[in-house]
This record gives structure tokens, C-alpha cells and sequence, in this order.
């Protein structure tokens, strides 16, 4: 994983039903992650294999007026859309559309938005004391730590740069999330 973190991937080391995968990076759709996969090859030599991680679906059922359900869907979908902040930045970083001063301003700009669905939450539940919804909170508590993690540049690896801490982290929370929904 180190030796993978050193060359710019994520190197998160994943469990999921008794197997340990080393993932490089996420992607949204399987032709992205094909293209890479080539690249890799051609540039680098390096084998590799795609597994498929779905997500299910993940539901609260209450009584909940307009503004509660837009709360606690934002706070639900709030690890997801980070995601998808950070790949973005992460696919700009590797690409050279942004440079990292640029990207750590993109991922702080996240965590700006992620903090304020938190907060947004605790506002409007100061008091929840319905299980799932705190499990909701909990979650997505969880996922911020790491968020935070990036933004304050906090390492896996001495040797890791920049692109590879976006990956590991964002893998990090999508692992998070995977665990919690399942």
C-alpha cells in the first residue's frame, strides 16, 4: 500500500468479505476506471484488477416535515457528495487543471459545505433521540473526521504526495459509508 501511496494512488487497503484489496482509486463509472487501468499498464507496467463495490440503498421512515427530510437527506448524502467533491479534485490535480494550492483550496471549500450540513443538522436536532437518525449523525461524523484529516494535510504515508492523500481519504470515507449502509 505504501509503495502505491508513493506513486500517487490511494493505496487504501480494503476489507470486504474476508478479502484484503489494495485500491488505488475510486471511480464513478467502469469506463473511467478501464481507461486508467490501461494507462497504468502502458505508462507503468503495472497489472491490475477492477472490482465492483456497490452501494445499497439506505432509507429513514418517520414523520418529518419539509425542512427535517431535506436535513437529514443532506446530512445522509453528505460522505457521498464529498466523494465526489475530492474525485473531481483529485482527476483535476492528476490532470493538471488544478495545482495543489489550488486543490487544497477546492477540498477546504468542501469541508466548508460538509460542515455546514453537520451543523444545519445539529440546529434543527439538537435533541434527536431517534436511533436511526443519530446513526445517520454518527455516520456522517465519522466521515467529516476524515474529511478533516485531509484538509489539515495529515498524512498516511511521509512519502505520499498530495493526489495519493486525496484517494486514500476519499476511499477512506467511501469505506465508512459502504460499512454503515450494509
Amino acid at each position: 500500500a505504501e509503495d502505491f501511496q508513493c506513486m500517487g494512488a490511494g493505496g487504501y487497503v480494503w476489507e470486504n468479505e474476508d478479502y484484503f484489496h489494495i485500491i488505488s482509486s475510486g471511480y464513478l463509472n467502469k469506463t473511467d476506471a478501464q481507461l486508467v487501468q490501461n494507462s497504468i499498464k502502458l505508462n507503468q507496467g503495472f497489472d491490475s484488477s477492477l472490482i465492483t463495490i456497490s452501494f445499497p440503498s439506505y432509507a429513514i421512515y418517520g414523520s418529518f416535515d419539509e425542512e427535517e427530510e431535506k436535513v437529514i437527506t443532506a446530512l445522509l448524502n453528505a460522505p457521498l457528495n464529498f466523494y465526489h467533491s475530492i474525485y473531481d479534485i483529485a482527476i483535476s490535480l492528476d490532470t493538471n487543471i488544478l495545482n495543489e494550492t489550488g486543490a487544497k483550496l477546492n477540498v477546504n471549500n468542501a469541508l466548508n459545505d460538509y460542515a455546514k450540513t453537520i451543523s444545519n443538522f445539529k440546529t434543527l436536532f439538537e435533541a434527536a433521540t431517534e436511533e436511526n437518525i443519530m446513526a445517520v449523525y454518527k455516520m456522517a461524523e465519522a466521515c467529516y473526521s476524515f474529511a478533516q484529516k485531509l484538509a489539515l494535510c495529515e498524512m498516511v504515508n511521509e512519502k505520499q504526495n498530495y493526489s495519493s492523500l486525496l484517494k486514500y481519504r476519499y476511499l477512506e470515507i467511501l469505506h465508512n459509508y459502504y460499512d454503515f449502509v450494509k
